[in-house]
């Protein structure tokens, strides 16, 4: 409610001494391709990484709204063909500590060698489900679920799978996940069930509220043809050309996606494409802290090729939005530059 104030008295502040509208503060872009501005967190040995700069336009990947370049930080996991554990790691932008009301936003491709309603040209997608997210109020460790009692995240992070094929009742992660601290990932995955924050997925709370097979995502995100992507660039650089083959209806990946996090208050709601994901509310939510950007692996599967299962991120801001305080000053500003300005109307008339 007083966000909507604040930009009418805002508005009205702003247009009584001719000045620009004032809605939020000025965001501030964090630059994906300086790895400089960035602290790295990987789990399970070698097999996560981070390469800031990576050229995607060889592989058939349309450049990204907003940018200028084709330059982006690609996150991959799994990348060691031996390995058989989970995967995962977690970056984030250096010397950032928020409190109060923010917005976070990055855009993200996730590409994948599944989601196929028909077997894929290049594989059957088996060990290509990565999930890739936001994350708020993180304080260190790798958002990367690794069973029982390992991970080490921290603060509340939104995920989904660039492919889906997540079971609709996993106990650890599904095809959209919202997560509240850390350790264990059963402990801390919020379902469409859960007691300590009901009604916490826009898709309803029944059991596949959480699938990409639910309607709310089917219809936010819905099936394509391979070839279309990119006019068929993507299928063509990528060898993922399929007889009639189109995308799994209700899965993020294989374009260009807005992710966002927008805390106000004690509750912070997480959206893709500005179709609402997740909600969640509470006095004690981890809200304040860093930021962070996170990809893994929940499975021990290995992608075959690896090379083309990942996750690009082309930028990166956060917005701080103005206390309740600011009202006040805006509202007295307002109040106190309108007579003027008739005043000054009248002279200018006279």
């Amino acid at each position: 409610m007083y966000r909507s104030t604040t930009r009418r008295f805002a508005a009205a502040f702003s247009a009584a001494l001719g000045l620009a509208p004032l809605a939020h503060a000025t965001p501030t872009s964090f630059d994906v391709n300086n790895g400089s501005a960035w602290t790295t967190g990987t789990g399970a040995g070698a097999n996560s990484s981070v390469t800031y700069g990576f050229d995607y336009s060889s592989l058939g990947i349309p450049q990204a709204p907003g940018s200028s370049t084709t330059t982006a930080l690609v996150m991959r996991s799994n990348t060691n063909s031996g390995a058989v554990a989970v995967q995962g790691i977690t970056i984030s932008p250096n010397g950032l500590s928020l409190s109060g009301d923010y917005i976070v936003r990055a855009m993200i491709w996730g590409n994948t060698i599944g989601g196929w309603t028909t077997a894929g040209a290049v594989s059957s997608g088996t060990g290509s489900s990565q999930m890739v997210g936001l994350g708020v109020g993180y304080t260190g460790g790798t958002l990367w679920r690794g069973g029982a009692s390992t991970g080490g995240g921290s603060g509340v992070w939104f995920v989904s799978s660039g492919d889906g094929g997540f079971s609709a009742s996993s106990a650890t992660i599904r095809d959209y996940s919202a997560f509240v601290g850390s350790g264990a990932s059963a402990a801390n995955l919020v379902t469409a069930t859960s007691s300590a924050y009901p009604n916490a997925y826009y898709a309803g709370t029944g059991t596949n509220a959480q699938d990409n097979f639910n309607p709310y995502y089917t219809t936010a995100f819905p099936s394509r043809l391979v070839n279309s992507i990119n006019s068929g660039s993507w299928a063509s650089a990528q060898n993922q050309t399929l007889l009639s083959g189109t995308l799994t209806a209700g899965i993020t990946g294989m374009a260009w996606r807005e992710y966002k996090v927008e805390r106000t208050g004690t509750t912070v709601v997480w959206s893709i494409d500005s179709t609402p994901i997740a909600t969640l509310s509470g006095t004690g939510l981890p809200l304040d802290g860093a930021t962070s950007l996170t990809y893994f692996d929940p499975t021990s599967g290995v992608a075959n090729p690896q090379s083309l299962v990942f996750g690009l991120v082309s930028s990166y801001s956060v917005e701080l939005v103005p206390e309740p305080t600011t009202l006040g000053l805006l509202a007295a500003a307002a109040a106190g530059a309108m007579p003027l300005v008739r005043r000054m109307r009248r002279r200018t008339s006279s």
